[in-house]
């Protein structure tokens, strides 16, 4: 089955003052990169966010690394900018609608099968030998400063280590993840489920 691979980069960061975890749709889509095997890699900026759902919901898999609670929120706020919830939810019923049984959360299907959160960057350290380019809550500073190549080139390599994490789990093979100061590295074997 094809698929696409989608994450995002935000405006703002969930640690400056008035933006939280819990309201993505208020930090603003700063750039959306995707992979697929038919298109190859692409960029989508806010004003792209209408026309990047559409996309996404012409695809038969969705994979991403934290979407559903997060990045599909954030171009909640991006397709109707400082509205997130307007119209009791009609633009989140429209993503939702759209991309409905087609996504696949590694997050989730990560904290499925081991009870707990793990990093994308221990992951790709653990299973891959790969790391992250930035953490990722550096972007919106390193955007806002206007090293927006930078930010888009880290957000491409976040799409490059998901998809190869996800291939990873779909030969079957287990994910490993490295230590982080206290936290020990392990393993784990997570089933890749359509949401």
């Amino acid at each position: 089955m094809s698929y696409v691979v989608f994450d995002l980069e935000t405006l703002h960061s969930t640690d400056e003052e008035g933006f939280s975890f819990g309201r993505p749709w208020q930090l603003g889509l700063a750039v959306a990169c995707t992979w697929s095997e038919e298109d190859g890699a692409r960029d989508w900026f806010a004003p792209d966010a209408w026309s990047l759902l559409q996309y996404l919901g012409q695809q038969e898999r969705v994979v991403s690394f934290n979407g559903l609670r997060f990045d599909y929120r954030v171009l909640d706020g991006a397709i109707a900018p400082g509205t997130g919830e307007v119209s009791g939810g009609d633009v989140a019923e429209m993503t939702r609608a759209a991309l409905r049984g087609k996504s696949i959360d590694m997050l989730l299907d990560v904290v499925d099968a081991l009870g707990k959160r793990i990093k994308l960057a221990r992951l790709a350290e653990g299973t891959l030998g790969e790391f992250k380019e930035m953490p990722g809550e550096l972007a919106p500073k390193e955007w806002a400063a206007g090293r927006r190549l930078e930010v888009i080139r880290y957000c491409r390599h976040d799409v490059e280590i998901t998809r190869k994490l996800y291939e990873w789990g779909v030969e079957g093979a287990p994910l490993l993840f490295s230590a982080d100061g206290d936290r020990e590295a392990g393993e784990v074997r997570p089933t890749w489920t359509l949401r």
